[in-house]
């Protein structure tokens, strides 16, 4: 999921602490491992209901399972039976969840399915939103009623009875029935449509591949399909008839999106389409639903102008790398977001680099470090990328998640040096394939393809909280050449931020006669000073020229 920022603030910055902090267990414990949800929706639109027919085929991961147990939210059931059979089941409700009592005990590994007939009134999840207007370029135009979906964090629980939390992959079935004059997207490969006896349609989507319930999604509504294809992957873009223009230049560039993303980790894209698809009043600026991408009109308008379309560029190109980070390779848990979202922020700065060069990626970079530095000194709850306090709610969207994530992943491509670090990249997902990730398994890639022990970096840095503020004094003996660089560390440790942040960078020391030399250093203590040699036309010092630790606020005395 890309947020939307409305401040930008490019300052200086640097990296690095190093600590073993005890880590609590963010994972859940289940007794299931869902296999398919068939989901069939309809709507009254007036009341703002879901009609749902959702079978869950589960496998038990344990013996004696007596009872399923699902997340549900605000669910009325009408009926709960066997898949093939109409004799219900006895269920209860109570604190979020929904148990079934099973007809028999379960051993581990028995396949099961349970058909589950409801209503549901939905305060999350399912969205409803109304005809409405909207300008661009000038003029005002409308758009049609919509029904959306948005599954990120725990919302699809307020729709479909379900195992709710990103450690479990399942396949989908999706049928959703629409006005005549509808289009549906969805999950998936279409399977075609069936007019009903009423002159409704009955839309089908099928996704073979297994995936995470908070990906699972619909958009229902009149739009316009404009057809693309990156060799003989469908590319299709929805958007309203009265702006089927809207954001060409920046949507034709999703083709360069997905050739560069597979040439950077030697993988093609792992799915079988990429829809995008605008919607009104969306909640954030945009959603990676597997697949089928829910994306904000308000950002793809906006990118008539200059400015908008470099920002609805960096949206688009966010969502894309969600395809291989966050859809492909999953976090385990919301503790771990930052797998997710880290890397595709990382990678909207990556893609910046191989379309318009270095000082492009050098600037979204800089730039992310600035935003969350900003914000770690408004906020009072320190946390490391590695976010212990995780709930599954909105609050673990923030710059700590996303603009401290990319500028980490970026700190940690300059440590271990360009090979290491795509190797690195390749190897994870090919690994974690359909599959859960936790901070480990990362660290545990790039300590293969490097060679180095990084349990200080990650420790530092992911599990680790804050930035250092290093004072920097600087003495010059131009007698014998000398340049003493004096660097002590003044931020207070707490139980997450160290004292001490073990630091390497480069300085630069430049002189009037256009020369210059760099000199790498490294630190380890609260206050340390490093000699470096000078000639006599020195005239003055850069820090970390080449923006290797973007994370660090200097001061001089």
């Amino acid at each position: 999921m890309k947020l939307l920022l409305s401040f930008l603030f490019p300052f200086l910055l640097l990296s690095g602490p190093l600590s073993a902090f005890s880590i609590s267990d963010p994972n859940r414990q289940r007794d299931i491992d869902v296999v398919n949800y068939e989901i069939s929706v309809d709507f009254d639109r007036s009341r703002k209901l879901v009609f749902g027919d959702t079978t869950v085929t589960f496998k038990a991961l344990r013996n004696g399972l007596s009872e399923l147990k699902l997340d549900s939210v605000g669910i009325k059931y009408e009926r709960i039976t066997l898949a093939r059979s109409d004799e219900p089941l006895p269920f209860r409700l109570s604190n979020g969840n929904i148990s079934v009592r099973l007809p028999n005990p379960l051993i581990a590994g028995a396949e099961l399915a349970v058909r589950f007939r409801y209503v549901a009134q939905p305060l999350k999840g399912v969205y409803f939103v109304d005809e409405g207007t909207f300008q661009l370029g000038g003029l005002q135009r409308g758009h049609s009623s919509q029904i959306w979906t948005q599954g990120q964090p725990e919302e699809a629980r307020h729709w479909i009875p379900s195992y709710d939390f990103p450690d479990d992959k399942a396949t989908t079935t999706m049928t959703i029935r629409t006005r005549a004059n509808e289009t549906a997207v969805s999950n998936g490969r279409y399977l075609g449509a069936r007019i009903n006896i009423d002159g409704t349609i009955s839309h089908s989507f099928r996704m073979d591949q297994p995936f995470s319930t908070y990906l699972i999604s619909f958009v229902v509504g009149d739009f316009t399909k404009t057809d693309f294809k990156h060799g003989d992957l469908p590319l299709s873009v929805y958007r309203y008839p009265s702006a089927a223009t809207a954001g060409q230049k920046v949507f034709e560039r999703t083709i360069d999106m997905l050739r560069i993303f597979e040439e950077m980790f030697g993988l093609p894209y792992p799915f079988n389409k990429y829809d995008q698809v605008i919607v009104a009043k969306f909640v954030a600026g945009g959603m990676e639903n597997i697949t089928a991408t829910t994306l904000s009109d308000e950002s793809i308008h906006k990118s008539f102008s200059p400015m908008g379309e470099f920002a609805a560029e960096d949206l688009i190109a966010h969502e894309v790398a969600h395809a291989w980070f966050g859809n492909l390779v999953t976090c385990r848990n919301w503790a771990e977001l930052w797998l997710n979202e880290g890397f595709a922020t990382f990678l909207e700065a990556a893609y910046r680099e191989r379309m318009y060069g270095t000082g492009q990626y050098r600037m979204k970079i800089e730039t992310d470090a600035a935003v969350y530095m900003l914000a770690e000194k408004r906020t009072k709850k320190k946390r490391g990328l590695y976010n212990e306090n995780a709930k599954g709610d909105d609050s673990i969207f923030d710059q700590v998640t996303y603009q401290k994530g990319g500028v980490v992943i970026h700190m940690l491509r300059r440590l271990v040096g360009e090979d290491a670090f795509w190797r690195a990249l390749n190897i994870y997902l090919k690994r974690h394939s359909f599959g859960n990730v936790q901070s480990a398994d990362l660290r545990r890639v790039f300590e293969e393809t490097s060679g180095r022990d990084l349990g200080w970096f990650f420790d530092q840095w992911v599990y680790g909280s804050g930035y250092p503020t290093i004072r920097l004094n600087q003495t010059i003996d131009r007698a014998n050449g000398i340049l003493s660089l004096n660097f002590t560390q003044l931020r207070s440790s707490n139980r997450r931020q160290p004292a001490v942040f073990r630091l390497r960078m480069k300085v630069r020391t430049v002189n009037d006669d256009g020369g210059s030399e760099d000199h790498e250093i490294y630190l380890r203590r609260r206050s340390e000073t490093v000699s470096v040699k000078i000639t006599p036309k020195f005239k003055e010092l850069i820090i970390d020229p080449t923006g290797d630790v973007p994370l660090i606020e200097f001061t001089k005395r």
